[in-house]
């Protein structure tokens, strides 16, 4: 295993594809906050680390920084993507977010939880962690996956790719539906599709506020 994988600096562990294909299965990508500018698994409406938010075959709309902005809401970039690319809405479809794995990691958890719309986190599974107790609380099921991940690197690293020295869990937050109730009470968020998808990956938990 290449050493700089271990190194404080390998931060930048980008999805294999082979996982992108189980993601998209549960729903479509329509944003991707922290993904890089050269990175071919992209979605249509991604943000780089330090860069705007940036639509496949049109350019950047400057309405935030990146990821971590919070001068503006995921939702809102999302729509103002969409609307640039082909004049309409927001498109249905989840949002994946794999953050960078290093001292930012808490910070990118308090920027996922503010988003409120169907979402799939990959993280390294360090429950230990406060930020990994933030996305806990805020997520209706997680897989703690079997094995380890092989994550593509980039080039910088001299490895195109290496088993991750962790392992990894999926976070998922269902799709809410505002103002929907059924017998009185809000409607129990639907979790088939990820769980459909992710039962044979690994172990599925249902978080409590416990």
């Amino acid at each position: 295993m290449n050493p700089v994988l271990h190194s404080s600096k390998a931060d930048d562990w980008r999805t294999p594809a082979s996982f992108l294909t189980l993601v998209r299965k549960v729903n479509p990508i329509v944003f991707d906050p922290a993904t890089s500018i050269d990175n071919p698994c992209r979605a249509a409406f991604y943000m780089s680390p330090g860069e705007r938010l940036n639509v496949s075959g049109v350019g950047g709309i400057r309405v935030g920084n990146d990821g971590l902005d919070r001068g503006a809401a995921w939702k809102d970039l999302i729509r103002a993507g969409h609307i640039a690319a082909d004049g309409v809405g927001a498109p249905k479809g989840l949002t994946y977010v794999n953050p960078p794995y290093g001292r930012s990691l808490g910070a990118w958890a308090e920027r996922i939880v503010e988003h409120l719309d169907e979402t799939i986190v990959l993280v390294p599974a360090r429950s230990d962690t406060r930020w990994f107790r933030k996305l806990w609380l805020w997520c209706d099921c997680v897989c703690f996956l079997s094995g380890r991940l092989r994550f593509e690197r980039p080039e910088s690293t001299g490895v195109k790719e290496d088993p991750a020295p962790f392992p990894s869990a999926v976070f998922y937050r269902a799709r809410r539906y505002p103002g929907e109730r059924v017998m009185g009470a809000a409607k129990v968020p639907e979790l088939g599709p990820f769980t459909s998808v992710f039962s044979g990956e690994g172990l599925i938990a249902v978080p409590t506020d416990a």
